[in-house]
């Protein structure tokens, strides 16, 4: 069996090694130094994370306001037996950390989003992530990241159709919001 690099650059040299293949070594590390805060950790956010970790950001801030359940285990990621009656965002925690544990998931959030605790994900993010089931999450993030001029990316499983991706620019001064 391989050891594991002793260090982080060296850590996320290897993991990076056939991606940046296709990636200028600037862009990539430049990337991998964003925290990113996502709501949602199920079908969707599961996968986002799972990506995210092994691409190599560095920096997660996770809220999701469920524990994982049986029904979870036929299309969730981060679900298996385990993990049933566990906290879907302290799961995400502990996947992060074994595919990287380099990792800083800086917190979790085991609670609805609220105007209470939005500050708490939003505040000194890189970039906002949705992929909740709540409309009230969708308004709440949408503001938060026009209000922070963050990038916000909105995914949700769509039936059949597969799914699907918003992606607000509020860097940008032209981006239109939700209500748009």
């Amino acid at each position: 069996m391989a050891t594991l690099p002793k260090n982080e650059q060296e850590f996320l040299a290897g993991l990076s090694e056939r991606t940046r293949i296709f990636i200028p070594d600037d862009v990539f590390y430049a990337s991998c130094d964003k925290t990113v805060a996502i709501a949602g950790a199920g079908g969707i956010g599961g996968m986002v994370i799972e990506m995210l970790a092994r691409w190599g950001i560095k920096r997660f801030r996770i809220a999701d306001k469920d524990k994982f359940e049986l029904s979870n285990l036929n299309r969730q990621m981060l679900a298996t037996v385990e993990e049933v009656g566990q906290w879907k965002a302290e799961v995400a925690a502990k996947r992060i950390k074994a595919i990287n544990p380099y990792a800083d998931v800086e917190f979790v959030i085991n609670d609805k989003l609220s105007p209470k605790n939005i500050s708490r994900l939003a505040d000194g993010a890189d970039i906002l992530i949705n992929v909740t089931d709540s409309r009230s999450c969708y308004i709440l993030l949408d503001n938060a990241a026009r209000k922070r001029r963050l990038p916000l990316v909105m995914g949700h499983g769509s039936g059949l159709g597969g799914m699907k991706i918003y992606v607000s620019d509020y860097r940008k001064p032209e981006q239109r919001g939700l209500e748009n």
